[in-house]
């Protein structure tokens, strides 16, 4: 498995934002902010144990925005409920 720095680029982004994607990254990955800016330019190698952990990172968020795409479904589910009710 090997996440390349264009996949990394996608991915930062994807996770916490366009803005401050690579802080955040830094702090959850244990990694300085400079690392993180050295990976997508090819200039250092993403080692195993990282990739694994942006894995996780990405498994986590997608479980997350599950939840919560649940969450809505169900509202949106009540509101048409009611909705036909009045009609």
């Amino acid at each position: 498995m090997t996440i390349t720095p264009e996949l990394l680029q996608d991915i930062g982004p994807s996770l916490y934002g366009a803005s401050c994607w690579r802080t955040e990254l830094a702090k959850a990955l244990g990694v300085t902010r400079k690392t993180i800016m050295l990976w997508p330019q090819g200039t250092s190698v993403i080692p195993l144990a990282v990739m694994g952990e942006v894995v996780r990172l990405c498994e986590e968020r997608k479980r997350q925005i599950q939840r919560v795409s649940h969450r809505l479904d169900c509202i949106e589910d009540a509101f048409l409920v009611g909705r036909a009710r009045m009609n």
